[in-house]
């Protein structure tokens, strides 16, 4: 199988569902949403590489408060688990650099004990790493290809800027030369992909100074004028 996804967890280890539902849920879902700028960030280096493993398509990090010394630390299947000691008190009274360095020294931890654990290739992860390190863990990005105006004299693209609480998207205008002419923010949105992906559709020149995004469905969600 081919290694294309990597994500955090912070399940509730008690057994009360009324519990679980007023104090973890929330904390829960938010931690995932969070923790998506990284991961995604990670996905998207780590591609290229097509790594290719025995079972798993996925690296989950399960992070615990507490790690129970009866837990069993890998669970080996497609979606791999590597179950690591996490600060979870700590982790939700950071500020967003610190929460993103946080997660980012987790999921490396995690992917290098299962490294050694296999005996899996490193060199790729140890890349991926770095570079996500010399980028200061900013994952911006463009969605797509750029597309023209009539007259190919102008060029737009969609920017995506994922940070820890949100996603930021927007459409950038740019010259022959490359440079901006426009950068206008047209969807701001929960930073999990499950929110977001919808939005990502394609961009549609209406004349030679106007261009439309169009969400999946087809619907317009955004427009950008180079007078603007």
């Amino acid at each position: 199988m081919i290694l294309k996804e990597f994500d955090l967890d912070l399940p509730y280890v008690g057994e009360d569902a009324e519990d679980y539902e007023q104090s973890w849920k929330s904390k829960r879902i938010q931690f995932r949403n969070e923790c998506r700028c990284i991961a995604s960030m990670t996905e998207r280096y780590f591609k290229n590489y097509r790594y290719k493993t025995p079972i798993s398509w996925k690296l989950m990090i399960v992070c615990y408060s507490d790690i129970n010394k009866s837990r069993k630390k890998f669970v080996k299947s497609e979606v791999y688990e590597i179950h690591m000691e996490f600060d979870i008190a700590r982790y939700f009274n950071l500020n967003v650099e610190e929460k993103k360095r946080m997660i980012f020294n987790v999921l490396k931890e995690g992917a290098f004990e299962v490294l050694k654990e296999e005996g899996w290739n490193s060199e790729p992860f140890i890349e991926v790493f770095s570079k996500m390190e010399n980028d200061n863990l900013v994952n911006r990005y463009q969605s797509g290809k750029a597309v023209y105006n009539p007259k190919r004299n102008l060029k737009a693209m969609i920017i995506c800027e994922h940070e820890i609480s949100e996603i930021k998207i927007y459409v950038c205008i740019a010259d022959k030369r490359d440079k901006e002419v426009v950068k206008k923010l047209v969807i701001q949105e929960v930073p999990n992909e499950w929110k977001f992906h919808i939005h990502l559709g394609k961009l549609q020149w209406i004349s030679e100074e106007e261009v439309i995004l169009k969400n999946k469905k087809g619907l317009m969600v955004g427009t950008v004028q180079v007078t603007q």
